[in-house]
């Protein structure tokens, strides 16, 4: 976040996460396991890489480099809806929330959508 004349800027980077490196996972399990409570960092690591084969796409909301929010979807295609984004996971970490972050992130998730031509997203909740 950066003070200039008195207005307050954030300067955050949403980013297609590629979790190859440790240090890499490290930041995300730190974020993701607020929401999944009852993931070990050697499952969360196993569940991960199997989500990636398939269509799971993790971004990450940035900011000075650390990981504000996470947001995780594929494409899921249903009778109902035709293909669509389906959002998995959407976390904010807990010294960032109530900053609008995770507003932001759904916003980036709908254009994505709307890029991709699909005429719907889900969020899932559990």
């Amino acid at each position: 976040m950066t003070l200039l004349w008195g207005v307050t800027i954030f300067a955050f980077m949403i980013r297609r996460l590629d979790i190859n490196c440790s240090a890499e996972f490290q930041k995300v399990y730190k974020v993701i396991v607020q929401l999944r409570p009852h993931l070990t960092e050697e499952r969360c690591s196993e569940l991960l890489g199997e989500m990636l084969k398939e269509s799971y796409e993790l971004w990450a909301l940035e900011e000075d480099g650390s990981i504000k929010g996470l947001v995780g979807f594929r494409v899921y295609t249903d009778f109902v809806r035709g293909a669509h984004i389906y959002v998995d996971d959407l976390v904010v970490d807990k010294e960032a929330r109530s900053q609008g972050i995770g507003a932001r992130l759904l916003e980036f998730v709908a254009q994505e959508a709307r890029l991709r031509n699909f005429p719907s997203l889900r969020l899932g909740c559990a």
